[in-house]
């Protein structure tokens, strides 16, 4: 367990780090990507490659790293199990989302989300509205089937039992179907426009670090 004043530090540096600029030559998300998850090991002091195992970049702080940009807040995550979508992926997101012109990157915001936290929105806030309308266990079925998650009927079973025995957190990603994850980081980033978002509840906005507002 990562204690929380090493977590409130790693956002800290985060947003200190979110004041830089860079001058890239290579404009693809990849390239922009390993580039600033490699400045950013670099300020904090790390030099570690991250833990291939995990699959995360900060196992340190039980932390992945994703980079993108603000025409489009998306990346992938390696698919586990369908109960990612609904448990969380098991790891927090450290999310920086940039702005680029003529080659000049400069970040609109960064986002420190919480593994319990690391799921899809839709599917979650449903689940724990149907738990307080008190839905049983076929109810919850059904709806896993309905929202087409990807597993048979037996995983289904056990996804339904463990959330009728444990509360769950309301996700804030939208995480397709496929089975290599999607995660859309639109809830908690500014637009298009880099215009600040009405962030959808309290919870969501206490994991932004980082966050241009333009009127």
């Amino acid at each position: 367990m990562i204690a929380k004043k090493e977590i409130d530090e790693l956002k800290k540096k985060a947003k200190k780090f979110c004041l830089k600029k860079y001058n890239v030559e290579k404009t693809d998300g990849k390239s922009i990507g390993t580039l600033i998850e490699k400045e950013f090991k670099a300020f904090i002091g790390l030099i570690s490659s991250g833990n291939t195992a995990k699959g995360i970049d900060l196992p340190e702080f039980e932390t992945d790293i994703k980079v993108t940009s603000i025409n489009k807040p998306q990346s992938s995550s390696p698919y586990e199990n369908a109960e990612q979508k609904i448990f969380g992926l098991g790891h927090n997101l450290l999310v920086f989302v940039y702005k680029l012109v003529n080659k000049k990157l400069e970040f609109v915001s960064c986002s420190y989300i919480p593994k319990e936290n690391t799921s899809d929105y839709g599917v979650t806030s449903m689940l724990v509205q149907m738990k307080k309308d008190g839905a049983n266990k076929q109810d919850i079925i059904g709806f896993l089937n309905d929202k087409k998650i990807p597993a048979n009927n037996d995983i289904l079973s056990e996804i339904a039992d463990r959330l009728l025995s444990n509360n769950i957190k309301i996700g804030c990603l939208s995480i397709s179907n496929a089975l290599q994850w999607r995660l859309s980081f639109n809830k908690i980033c500014p637009n298009i426009n880099g215009q600040t978002k009405n962030f959808s509840n309290n919870e969501i906005r206490m994991f932004n670090v980082f966050h241009i507002v333009n009127n």
